[in-house]
């Protein structure tokens, strides 16, 4: 009785590791680690517009009062005006 649990036991190890080692040892780590296509680059003026986005986002669910929000929003679309104008300039 006592065998059968072991030898149940090690095939059961020996399937999850056959199953396992492809995934876990075998996968090209290339495929996480690209560096050739960074199409994804930091733009301030897209995170400026999320963060406005997020603003308004708490504003709607109560998180912040409307003086806050009004203030706080005037900001964040006062910076992206002038990030957007030094951008055109540049070109």
């Amino acid at each position: 009785m006592e065998l059968s649990i072991v030898l149940c036991t090690l095939t059961s190890l020996l399937v999850a590791l056959a199953v396992a080692w492809r995934p876990l040892v075998k996968m090209d780590q290339e495929n996480f680690f690209t560096t050739e296509n960074e199409t994804h680059r930091f733009d301030p003026k897209v995170a400026l517009l999320e963060s406005i986005a997020e603003l308004e986002q708490d504003f709607s669910l109560g998180h912040l009062d409307k003086e806050a929000f009004e203030r706080m929003s005037l900001e964040l679309k006062r910076e992206f005006l002038e990030t957007k104008q030094s951008d055109t300039k540049q070109s």
